[in-house]
């Protein structure tokens, strides 16, 4: 992947993506890490921008998120013109980081990508279950417990899309499906993830029958409103532990490349937000940056108290 234009502006950025488990995926001729490192060791640069996006993103939505992201950015002229008055050699770096937090999503990393939809799956050999369990295994849960799970919630939706209530073997499924996730309920002081009371399928079938919501691309009703709450509490679960781990060791290796006068900013948005706090924190909260960060956005946070 190249380092990304803008379109219409001149702007560039990195975009360095990583797998679900927060390793850095490869690119053709290396990792994109490392040509920041390289461009940090070459050039002037005085101040890194790091950006997150938060829940429901693929590669394809991070891309377009931060297009317009760093687009409007460049067209605050004035602001730029007062950076640019008070540090004359100011010349910023921007890095967009992605990690999968998108049910369904396209995690290829070619510009042509397109989000998963439900009507692709005409052209897959494996059976439309099939597809939706390993989608949904990636996410939640990749073990066969997880997967029998997921099979049974799937074709029993295909048999009865709207039952009165969930149907004995679909509650179980469900239950499997949150231990094997190992989603701790520890209450709304928890770290994110583990943030919310004791899982019932049921009540939140009933719950989005009541208050029915869009699913995506998926018009099951509200036999998969479960799928889309483990799925909420696992993105803030990954989105720390992203954040703790690879987060912090990015920063890490970015400030140990640096001298004490190139700045740094963070920003995240949305579950974004968690990944900014727990890469300031370091794993379990006990790391130690290099130095301090020069400032830090968390837009609309959706963080645990």
């Amino acid at each position: 992947m190249p380092i990304e234009t803008v379109p219409g502006i001149s702007s560039q950025y990195y975009l360095i993506a990583f797998d679900a488990a927060g390793n850095e995926r490869d690119e053709p001729e290396g990792k994109m890490s490392q040509k920041v490192l390289d461009t940090l060791s070459s050039k002037p640069i005085t101040d890194v921008f790091l950006f997150t996006h938060g829940w429901l993103g693929d590669i394809t939505a991070a891309r377009n998120q931060y297009n317009k992201w760093v687009k409007a950015m460049s067209k605050n002229l004035a602001d730029i013109e007062q950076i640019q008055k008070a540090r004359s050699e100011f010349r910023p770096l921007l890095i967009g980081l992605h990690w999968p937090s998108l049910p369904w999503g396209n995690e290829e990393l070619g510009k042509s990508s397109q989000s998963f939809a439900v009507q692709e799956f005409a052209v897959h050999e494996v059976s439309p279950v099939e597809q939706l369990v390993e989608e949904y295994a990636k996410r939640i849960a990749n073990t066969q417990t997880a997967k029998q799970a997921l099979r049974t919630i799937f074709l029993s939706a295909m048999e009865n899309v709207a039952p009165d209530s969930l149907p004995p073997e679909v509650r179980e499924a469900y239950e499997l499906l949150n231990r094997e996730a190992r989603l701790n309920a520890e209450g709304e002081g928890a770290a994110p993830g583990a943030d919310h009371e004791s899982f019932d399928p049921e009540s939140i079938f009933q719950d989005a029958e009541n208050n029915p919501t869009s699913y995506g691309n998926l018009d099951w009703g509200s036999m998969l409103a479960p799928l889309r709450t483990l799925s909420f509490w696992k993105m803030k679960d990954r989105a720390r532990q992203f954040g703790e781990s690879s987060g912090f060791q990015l920063l890490t290796k970015l400030q140990q490349a640096t001298s004490n006068d190139v700045r740094f900013h963070l920003m995240g948005h949305s579950f974004g937000c968690i990944v900014v706090s727990a890469t300031l924190a370091g794993l379990d909260g006990r790391g130690t940056l290099v130095r301090p960060v020069n400032s830090v956005a968390l837009v609309q946070g959706a963080l645990s108290l």
